[in-house]
């Protein structure tokens, strides 16, 4: 009974957890595969993903949207999605960890991206996957189509908190 206690608020304290970009952003979290994959690795030592990729979309996001498959992403002309590693590398994972608040804050090295042409998808939002699933979102603070030589870099960090 008591180990049912202690699960039952280690479940209720996940709930409440946000993922946090910036308050300036319209829309940010994790999702449902994203809660599942983080609470499986860190309580049941579920697999681990050591690579991740940050993209960019024109879809819209919500806490139940599952595969990459249904995202409509820009096509070439200098956009692919980055690589971001499971490590504390400065320039290809997640060098930042600290506390932040209430919770823990992990921010992820700069991803860039210079257009090679004019895109032709409008993109609205960046997401982090694992390949397959999408983890989380952050809905991005202006749309952007960018033209030849436009620069668009995205700072993207995840914070727990209750």
């Amino acid at each position: 009974m008591k180990m049912r206690k202690i699960f039952a608020g280690i479940m209720a304290a996940a709930l409440l957890t946000t993922v946090l970009v910036s308050s300036a952003f319209a829309g940010s979290g994790f999702t449902a595969v994203g809660y599942q994959k983080l609470l499986e690795r860190a309580f049941t030592g579920g697999a681990s993903t050591t690579t991740f990729q940050v993209g960019l979309t024109s879809t819209a996001i919500t806490g139940s949207t599952t595969a990459v498959s249904g995202l409509t992403e820009p096509s070439g002309l200098g956009y692919s999605r980055a690589t971001v590693t499971q490590n504390t590398n400065s320039s290809t994972g997640w060098p930042t960890s600290a506390a932040s608040g209430t919770g823990w804050l992990l921010t992820a090295a700069p991803i860039i991206w210079t257009a090679t042409g004019t895109w032709t998808t409008t993109v609205t939002t960046a997401f982090i996957t694992d390949g397959t699933n999408v983890l989380a979102w952050v809905d991005l603070s202006t749309p952007r189509a960018l033209q030849n030589n436009d620069v668009l870099t995205v700072n993207f960090s995840l914070k727990l908190a209750n």
